[in-house]
């Protein structure tokens, strides 16, 4: 990395002196496993996660489909009958799902679409 492309990262970031960027390049689901190991693994170390804690979330942001390199082709992300969100994306490819899953303390429990 140059020290121009440094700079420019660091006025694309907002960061400063005592921050930590992380980048990560390669396939997209390479990247996210990636990242969210490393993302995992500091809350633990940095002791972020509050055990006692009960922890819900719904996850309704998921993209339809997934690109496969190795049989060159897409797949379904969710499943195959899920219908995409009206007007997304420039093609079907580029939709979100009307999907959604119940996450509690990191596990998901539950989950549907439409």
């Amino acid at each position: 990395v140059t020290q121009e492309q440094y700079q420019e990262m660091l006025k694309y970031t907002g960061a400063a002196d005592g921050d930590l960027l992380i980048l990560v390049a390669g396939e997209v689901a390479v990247v996210h496993k990636t990242l969210d190991n490393i993302r995992q693994y500091l809350a633990r170390a940095l002791e972020l996660i509050d055990e006692g804690k009960d922890s819900l979330v719904w996850i309704t942001e998921f993209p339809m489909f997934e690109w496969l390199p190795e049989v060159e082709r897409y797949q379904a992300l969710h499943h195959p009958f899920t219908a995409p969100i009206p007007g997304e994306g420039k093609s079907i490819y580029e939709s979100s799902a009307h999907a959604y899953d119940l996450v509690y303390n990191g596990y998901e429990i539950g989950g549907g679409s439409l």
